[in-house]
């Protein structure tokens, strides 16, 4: 089956990301583009840059970079996975950007989820699920798209007991915020994070897998809605 996983205006109009998991060897990532959302077309596999041993898929996409940035996760690459990027100047020719195991791997395996354009240039999230107990949340930057860099783990921030793991994240005013499982964590530079206090009326047991900027605030989705200014 075929999986897209985000969306973003670029390219021709609109570009979509995410998964083929019947191409290449378990699987790998792909890329649609549309000139207005309602006809689209598969931008053609190309195995070097989608696939490869084991799995790859795309998660999220944003517009920056030299044009689109992509962000997901390559199981061959690190030790068990490691978070991979995409960019491209059109959203219909792509490069995988190179793996660097100090900024994308780690001890068992690494993914971004979701990226967006903020702080030094861009933003991405997701999980490290050799850090911290039984996994952390993880944050990379990059000015440009090509060169990344990971921000320094900090237990106190990104980790805890049990799963930490950020899936959406949004530029708005005053900074970047981003949301995962039941917290959210702010920045205002997305280089220097900081998590909202646990308030169990408001998150407890509730997913918040996506946000987005709305005026002077934002709005996170997941097994309910939530807003904030």
């Amino acid at each position: 089956h075929q999986e897209m996983s985000g969306v973003a205006a670029g390219g021709p109009g609109l570009v979509a990301v995410g998964s083929d998991a019947g191409a290449g060897d378990q699987g790998a990532a792909a890329a649609w583009a549309s000139t207005d959302g309602i006809t689209w077309s598969r931008v053609p596999h190309d195995e070097a840059v989608f696939g490869g041993a084991d799995h790859q898929e795309m998660s999220g996409v944003a517009a920056g970079g030299p044009g689109l940035v992509a962000v997901g996760l390559d199981l061959e690459a690190g030790d068990g996975g490691a978070a991979a990027v995409w960019t491209s100047p059109d959203g219909l020719t792509w490069s995988r950007a190179v793996h660097d195991e100090a900024v994308f791997g780690g001890a068992v395996f690494q993914a971004m989820a979701s990226v967006a354009a903020a702080g030094p240039g861009l933003v991405a999230v997701g999980l490290d699920a050799g850090a911290g107990d039984g996994g952390a949340a993880a944050v990379w930057t990059s000015p440009d798209g090509l060169t990344w860099s990971r921000v320094s783990h900090d237990e106190t921030v990104f980790g805890g007991p049990g799963n930490q793991e950020l899936e959406g994240v949004a530029a708005g005013d005053p900074g970047v915020v981003a949301v995962g499982h039941d917290a959210v964590w702010t920045s205002h530079n997305g280089l220097t994070w900081s998590r909202v206090s646990h308030d169990e009326a408001v998150f407890g047991g509730e997913r918040v897998s996506g946000v987005v900027s709305r005026g002077r605030g934002f709005v996170a989705v997941g097994t309910t809605v939530w807003s904030a200014r």
